[in-house]
C-alpha cells in the first residue's frame, strides 16, 4: 500500500456549517499526495451526514464511540495518520490552495526541522468587521533553531492550524501534549521546540483562514484556559533542563498570561476582586514594566493602591 505523504487531520464536533467548507479548502489544494482524517467528537448535529458525503477516496471518517474531548479527539487523528506530515486543521477554518506544497516542500528541504508555519487572516463570521492578519513579525522567511525557536512557540507566533508538522516528531512528544488538554495546541508546539537540534521553518505570507465566532474555543473556553496556562508555565520553570534565557522568557510569557486574565475578570461581569489579583502578581514579577500599573489603573485606582501593596509585602515571584 502506497501511503500519503500528508495527513490532514480536521478534529470536528457540531459544526457542520464549517466543515463542507473546510474539507473543500483541502480537496482543492495544490499539492494532492495526502488523506484527510475527519474525526468526529459524537456530533449530535449533521456532521456525519457531511463527512460522508465526500466521495474523494482520500476522505476517511472516524466517529468517536463516546464523547472524549478536544484534546484526545485530536490525539485519535494523529493516531489514524498514515502521511509523513501531519496537519490540524479546526473544522470552522480553511486553508489557501498553496498551503500544504509550500510546507512540504519547506520540510523535505530540511530534515532537522519538526515544523514549518506562516501567518495567517482572520476572517470574522458575522461580516461585521474587517479581516484582519496575523503576522508573526519576522520579515520574512527564516529558519528558527534554539532559543528562537523556543520563543516562536512561547509568544504563540506558531499557530497550530497554520502548521505542518513532522508527524514523527509529534508522536514523540503527544502524550505529555495531551495531558494539558485546555492548551494542547501550545503545549505540543513547545515540546517540539524543545527538541534536541529541531526546527522550525517560518514561511512568510499568510495562507490560513481562521474563523472568528463566539463558538469558537479560543473565545468560549477562556475561563479553564487561564489556570491551565498558569500551571503549564510554572511547571516549565520548575524544570531544572530549562536554560536561563529561556527561564527568563517563560517568566515573561507567564507575566502577559497574567495580564491578559486580569482583563478577562476585569470585563463587567467577571470577578473585579479576582483581577486585581492577577494584576498584582504580573507587577510583582516586573514592577518596572508600564503594562501592569496601566492595567491595574484601569480595574480602579483602588486596584492599582493593591497592586503596589503586593509588590511591597510579598517577594517577586
Amino acid at each position: 500500500m502506497v501511503l500519503p505523504a500528508v495527513s490532514v487531520v480536521i478534529p470536528t464536533f457540531n459544526r457542520s456549517w464549517g466543515l463542507t467548507r473546510a474539507v473543500e479548502s483541502v480537496l482543492a489544494q495544490t499539492f494532492a499526495d495526502f488523506e484527510l482524517v475527519i474525526t468526529d467528537d459524537t456530533s449530535p448535529d449533521d456532521t456525519e451526514t457531511v463527512a460522508r458525503s465526500f466521495s474523494d477516496p482520500r476522505v476517511r471518517y472516524h466517529r468517536q464511540p463516546a464523547n472524549v474531548g478536544v484534546a484526545r479527539n485530536w490525539g485519535t487523528g494523529i493516531e489514524l495518520a498514515r502521511g509523513e506530515f501531519v496537519a490540524l486543521l479546526m473544522d470552522d477554518d480553511r486553508y489557501e490552495p498553496d498551503f500544504l506544497a509550500r510546507r512540504v516542500a519547506a520540510l523535505r528541504a530540511d530534515p532537522a526541522a519538526v515544523l514549518a508555519f506562516a501567518g495567517y487572516r482572520i476572517v470574522p463570521e458575522d461580516g461585521d468587521r474587517p479581516a484582519w492578519e496575523f503576522d508573526p513579525g519576522y520579515g520574512g522567511p527564516r529558519t528558527l533553531t534554539g532559543t528562537d525557536f523556543f520563543h516562536a512557540a512561547l509568544s504563540r507566533r506558531v499557530f497550530v492550524g497554520a502548521t505542518l508538522y513532522r508527524t514523527a516528531a509529534v508522536r514523540r512528544v503527544w502524550a505529555a501534549a495531551e495531558q494539558v488538554a485546555e492548551i494542547v495546541d501550545y503545549a505540543l508546539n513547545l515540546a517540539l521546540a524543545r527538541l534536541p537540534g529541531a526546527a522550525g521553518v517560518y514561511l512568510g505570507g499568510g495562507d490560513f483562514v481562521m474563523s472568528e465566532h463566539p463558538g469558537q474555543v479560543s473565545v468560549s473556553r477562556l475561563a479553564p484556559i487561564f489556570p491551565m496556562a498558569e500551571r503549564f508555565h510554572r511547571e516549565l520553570l520548575a524544570d531544572g533542563r530549562l536554560p536561563p534565557p529561556e527561564r527568563r522568557l517563560v517568566r515573561d510569557e507567564l507575566r502577559t498570561w497574567y495580564l491578559q486574565w486580569g482583563k478577562y475578570e476585569g470585563r463587567p461581569d467577571g470577578r473585579p476582586g479576582r483581577a486585581i489579583q492577577l494584576v498584582g502578581r504580573a507587577i510583582r514579577m516586573n514592577p518596572l514594566a508600564l503594562p501592569g500599573w496601566k492595567l491595574a489603573a484601569r480595574i480602579g485606582w483602588g486596584a492599582a493602591v493593591n497592586a503596589v501593596l503586593g509588590t511591597v509585602r510579598r517577594p517577586l515571584g
